[in-house]
This record gives structure tokens, C-alpha cells and sequence, in this order.
């Protein structure tokens, strides 16, 4: 009887586990509209809709790195500079 006892145990702390995760997610998704909102961007672009074929100058390794958002984490400013119209937004 122990053993079935602990199976259940163990299945209800990943059952709690999964879902207070997804609890978790969902607040961050309606933190991240919210925000998303409030900026009042024009456009609706990602990291992922940026055509690194055109001539830019923008380099693909120092983009990735970016969207990474590594600099953040440390809590580093991030500057954008170029002339007007060039996709700075």
C-alpha cells in the first residue's frame, strides 16, 4: 500500500508542478500583450521577420544575440542608432 500511496504522491507533485508552470506562462503572456499595448507600437514585427538579406549592415550573429536578451538579464542599456526609416523600430 505504500508504494501505490507514493505513486500517487509523485504524481500529484508533477500534476502541481505542470500546473502552476501553466499558470506561470499565461501571466507572463498576458504581462507581455499588456506591455505590448501600453508601447503603442505601429507595427506588429518579431525578431523573426527581419530580412537579413537587405543591405543594412546588420550583423546576423550580433542580432541573435540581442533578441537572446542576455543584456537585459545584466541589466545593460542598448542604444539603436542609424538613419531615419532604416528599421530602428
Amino acid at each position: 500500500m505504500g508504494g501505490h500511496a507514493t505513486k500517487w504522491g509523485v504524481f500529484a507533485a508533477h500534476f502541481w508542478g505542470a500546473f502552476t508552470g501553466r499558470l506561470e506562462l499565461e501571466r507572463d503572456g498576458k504581462r507581455l500583450a499588456a506591455r505590448l499595448r501600453f508601447a503603442g507600437l505601429r507595427q506588429q514585427a518579431t525578431p523573426e521577420d527581419v530580412d537579413h538579406r537587405a543591405a543594412r549592415g546588420l550583423d546576423r550573429a550580433l542580432f541573435q544575440r540581442l533578441t537572446a536578451g542576455e543584456w537585459i538579464e545584466r541589466h545593460q542599456d542598448l542604444l539603436v542608432t542609424g538613419p531615419t526609416g532604416t528599421g530602428k523600430t
